[in-house]
């Protein structure tokens, strides 16, 4: 996995929400690109983000980079919402 496909669904207009896939098979959606961050090197070791946003309740995570397997980002049509009368 490349630190440039997480900083490209990270930085997508307009942002659609993406999941993390682990080598494990665990997986996190990152629901907001500020629930995310990636170092500005061209090789960074770590992606940190956060899980369970709400008022009350998160995680922070370190994950190392070598251990994302795939990042899955829902097509244009699948991110919309029903029924919003576009």
């Amino acid at each position: 996995m490349t630190a440039d496909t997480i900083r490209g669904a990270k930085g997508a207009h307009p942002f659609r929400p993406f999941d993390l896939v682990l080598v494990d098979g665990t997986t996190y959606t990152i629901t907001h690109p500020d629930w995310i961050a990636i170092a500005p090197h061209p090789r960074p070791r770590e992606v940190i983000f956060y899980t369970g946003m709400n008022e009350d309740d998160y995680r922070m995570r370190w994950i190392d980079l070598n251990l994302i397997r795939e990042i899955v980002v829902p097509s244009e049509s699948m991110a919309k919402p029903e029924g919003n009368g576009a």
